[in-house]
């Protein structure tokens, strides 16, 4: 054995026992051993998050329409231009999209950890309500569904 790649959480407790393992090994194997820890600490986006990302998206567009806020309204240099109403999908790459690049330098949601959908929707989520003066939802998740049943 020359030579052993370990992938691991990123946690601090996780590398000190991959270390002592390895160490372990050593001792008992007595063999010359060369270790790469790896560190996965960023993970992707879960389907459930990227499930709740597009139930933002349409309960945002929602928001959108009920507040009689159009595209044209979004992009400043476009208030001349038509009217078109928000939905899922344009507000996803309309809004969603060009923040998550902006924030993260990310041109895709398939690229996002598990942090990154929750951060965008509260960033754009603020900007929101200074621009237009009304709230979007919150990010979809297991904490706003139990308020919003009243538990």
């Amino acid at each position: 054995m020359d030579e052993l790649k370990i992938r691991y959480d990123g946690s601090d407790k996780a590398k000190q026992l991959l270390i002592k393992m390895a160490d372990d090994l050593l001792r008992i194997s007595g063999e010359t051993l060369t270790l790469e820890i790896i560190s996965h600490a960023e993970k992707h986006m879960t389907a459930r998050q990227r499930a709740a990302l597009h139930i933002w998206c349409e309960e945002a567009a929602n928001e959108c329409r009920k507040h009689g806020t159009d595209i044209s309204l979004f992009f400043e240099a476009a208030k001349q231009g038509f009217e078109c109403e928000f939905d899922k999908m344009s507000f996803k790459h309309i809004v969603y999209k060009p923040t998550l690049m902006q924030m993260r330098g990310k041109e895709s949601t398939n690229s996002m950890d598990t942090v990154e959908p929750s951060l965008i929707c509260e960033a754009i989520s603020q900007a929101w309500v200074m621009k237009f003066d009304y709230p979007l939802p919150p990010f979809p998740s297991k904490e706003n569904k139990m308020i919003s049943n009243g538990r």
